[in-house]
Protein backbone atom coordinates (compact mmCIF):
# COMPACT_ATOMS: atom_id res chain seq x y z
CA UNK A 1 0.00 0.00 0.00
CA UNK A 2 1.22 3.91 -0.13
CA UNK A 3 -0.38 5.51 3.22
CA UNK A 4 1.66 8.04 5.63
CA UNK A 5 2.92 5.44 7.82
CA UNK A 6 3.99 3.12 5.76
CA UNK A 7 5.67 5.51 2.88
CA UNK A 8 7.76 7.13 5.86
CA UNK A 9 8.93 4.15 7.09
CA UNK A 10 10.11 3.26 3.41
CA UNK A 11 11.84 6.77 3.47
CA UNK A 12 13.25 6.50 6.68
CA UNK A 13 15.13 3.22 6.33
CA UNK A 14 16.14 4.28 2.68
CA UNK A 15 14.69 1.23 1.22
CA UNK A 16 13.04 1.13 -2.45
CA UNK A 17 9.32 0.10 -2.75
CA UNK A 18 6.32 -0.83 -4.98
CA UNK A 19 3.24 0.99 -4.28
CA UNK A 20 -0.14 -0.77 -4.24
CA UNK A 21 -2.29 2.40 -3.17
CA UNK A 22 -5.73 1.66 -1.83
CA UNK A 23 -8.09 3.03 -3.82
CA UNK A 24 -11.03 3.74 -1.59
CA UNK A 25 -8.24 5.47 0.34
CA UNK A 26 -9.74 8.81 2.20
CA UNK A 27 -9.07 11.62 -0.81
CA UNK A 28 -6.99 8.97 -2.92
CA UNK A 29 -4.12 9.85 -0.75
CA UNK A 30 -2.06 6.75 -1.33
CA UNK A 31 -2.56 7.63 -4.92
CA UNK A 32 -0.94 10.94 -4.14
CA UNK A 33 1.88 9.42 -2.17
CA UNK A 34 3.09 6.60 -4.15
CA UNK A 35 2.90 8.98 -7.70
CA UNK A 36 5.04 11.59 -5.32
CA UNK A 37 7.52 8.53 -4.17
CA UNK A 38 7.61 7.10 -7.99
CA UNK A 39 8.28 10.67 -9.45
CA UNK A 40 11.15 11.17 -7.03
CA UNK A 41 12.44 7.71 -7.98
CA UNK A 42 12.33 6.16 -4.90
CA UNK A 43 9.14 3.61 -5.72
CA UNK A 44 7.51 1.81 -8.49
CA UNK A 45 3.81 3.06 -8.26
CA UNK A 46 1.10 0.49 -9.34
CA UNK A 47 -2.39 0.86 -9.63
CA UNK A 48 -4.63 -1.82 -8.14
CA UNK A 49 -6.93 -2.08 -10.93
CA UNK A 50 -5.59 -4.70 -13.65
CA UNK A 51 -3.19 -6.13 -10.79
CA UNK A 52 -2.49 -9.44 -10.92
CA UNK A 53 -0.05 -11.89 -9.20
CA UNK A 54 2.17 -12.36 -12.60
CA UNK A 55 2.10 -8.52 -12.68
CA UNK A 56 3.70 -8.06 -9.38
CA UNK A 57 5.98 -11.23 -9.45
CA UNK A 58 7.16 -9.44 -12.97
CA UNK A 59 7.99 -6.14 -11.17
CA UNK A 60 9.89 -7.94 -8.30
CA UNK A 61 12.12 -10.40 -10.01
CA UNK A 62 13.17 -7.24 -12.66
CA UNK A 63 13.56 -5.23 -9.70
CA UNK A 64 15.62 -7.91 -7.81
CA UNK A 65 17.84 -8.16 -10.69
CA UNK A 66 18.47 -4.97 -11.11
CA UNK A 67 20.83 -3.90 -8.12
CA UNK A 68 21.61 -0.54 -10.35
CA UNK A 69 18.19 0.62 -9.95
CA UNK A 70 17.51 -0.63 -6.72
CA UNK A 71 20.62 1.49 -5.55
CA UNK A 72 19.53 4.43 -6.77
CA UNK A 73 15.72 4.23 -5.55
CA UNK A 74 17.51 3.66 -2.36
CA UNK A 75 19.68 6.71 -2.56
CA UNK A 76 16.20 8.54 -3.60
CA UNK A 77 14.30 7.30 -1.11
CA UNK A 78 16.81 8.06 1.90
CA UNK A 79 17.29 11.83 -0.05
CA UNK A 80 12.90 12.42 0.91
CA UNK A 81 13.47 11.01 4.66
CA UNK A 82 12.45 13.21 7.64
CA UNK A 83 13.96 11.22 10.61
CA UNK A 84 13.85 14.19 12.52
CA UNK A 85 9.99 15.33 11.53
CA UNK A 86 8.43 13.59 14.73
CA UNK A 87 10.73 15.40 17.00
CA UNK A 88 9.91 18.76 14.84
CA UNK A 89 6.72 18.12 15.23
CA UNK A 90 6.66 17.13 19.39
CA UNK A 91 8.71 20.90 19.81
CA UNK A 92 5.96 22.10 18.21
CA UNK A 93 3.71 20.73 20.14
CA UNK A 94 5.55 21.95 23.06
CA UNK A 95 6.04 25.19 22.45
CA UNK A 96 2.23 26.38 21.20
CA UNK A 97 1.07 24.66 24.49
CA UNK A 98 3.50 26.66 26.99
CA UNK A 99 2.60 30.10 25.26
Amino acid sequence: RAGAMFTAELLNQGLPGILVPLPSAAADHQTHNARALAEAGAAVFTPESGLTGEILWAQLTRLAGDRVSLERMAVAATSLARPEAADQIAASVERFVSS
